[in-house]
């Protein structure tokens, strides 16, 4: 049996206008008092990142962040109350066989625990003026498993095919270590940097290689997926702008000086990136 304990602000106003309510600093600070006396009751020091949202660009320790990462229980405090305020980066933290921490749109948060957890961290209702304690049966959120996966690993032999395609052959690679706009990374590679970016990349980051592509900006890009670059792109990491459902402002894009564009199905070769020992846990769909 899961036990889905709600955390939520007291002032109605808290709900609405989230950290610009007058009453936000004071639920905050309740907030993140409640979260780390609950995971330390469960003995719980860490937790992990699944399901990682960039919406905005990243900035400060949000930029390091990845899928699989492990994360301290205080840092996992502080992503819950910006995730309750609307400011992203959004994602899942869970202990496995424990609980799992998601948000919800209206300033609360969802500790989904275990009939284990629940019996050492479940907490009564709070006299807090600025917090809310709640429980009700929950379920775990569970990913829903990718419509056409991705099943190549990149291995040694799938980097050796990208140092080959880069030795002849303008190659553009992506490393999508996020959903959201501001979840890639690109690189111009080329023989020399291969190697440097294959050990750059995280693991359970989906790699996509696109060689010789049409760069062209007069594609039919108001529908399709596109990602756009500056001109002449150097070797290494690329300043792009990605575009998921298409543009209806691509003459804007190409004079702001992105003016080489890539759509979403240029791509040769897709393949996922493992974990340290070897194992691929992470679940991407083929662009």
């Amino acid at each position: 049996m899961i036990t889905d304990m709600i955390l939520s602000p007291r002032d109605e106003t808290v709900e609405d206008g989230l950290t610009t309510a007058q009453g936000w600093p004071a639920y905050a600070q309740a907030l993140r008092g409640t979260l780390r006396r609950s995971l330390d009751a469960g003995g719980i020091r860490e937790l992990e990142i699944s399901g990682l949202m960039v919406s905005t660009p990243p900035s400060g320790p949000d930029s390091t962040l990845r899928n699989g990462q492990q994360i301290t229980a205080a840092r996992a405090a502080e992503l819950a109350i910006g995730m309750a305020g609307g400011d992203g980066p959004y994602c899942m933290l869970s202990h496995p066989g424990k609980l799992q921490i998601v948000s919800g749109w209206d300033g609360a948060i969802h500790l989904l625990l275990t009939a284990e957890a629940a019996a050492r961290m479940l907490l009564p209702s709070t006299d807090d003026e600025a917090l809310i304690i709640e429980t009700r049966p929950g379920v775990l959120d569970v990913d829903e498993p990718a419509v056409d996966p991705v099943e190549e690993v990149a291995d040694d032999a799938f980097w050796n095919s990208v140092a080959e395609a880069a030795a002849d052959r303008l190659t553009l690679l992506c490393e999508r270590w996020a959903d959201g706009a501001h979840g890639s990374t690109w690189y111009r590679v080329t023989q020399d940097n291969v190697r440097l970016i294959a050990s750059a990349v995280s693991p359970r980051s989906l790699i996509c290689v696109a060689v010789a592509p049409d760069l062209r900006p007069d594609l039919d890009l108001t529908e399709h997926g596109f990602t756009a670059f500056a001109p002449s792109p150097q070797p290494g990491r690329l300043a792009h702008r990605f575009f998921a459902c298409g543009s209806e402002d691509v003459e804007g894009t190409v004079a702001s000086g992105f003016s080489l564009t890539l759509l979403e199905s240029a791509f040769t070769s897709c393949a996922v990136v493992p974990d340290p020992d070897g194992v691929v846990r992470a679940d991407w769909d083929r662009p």
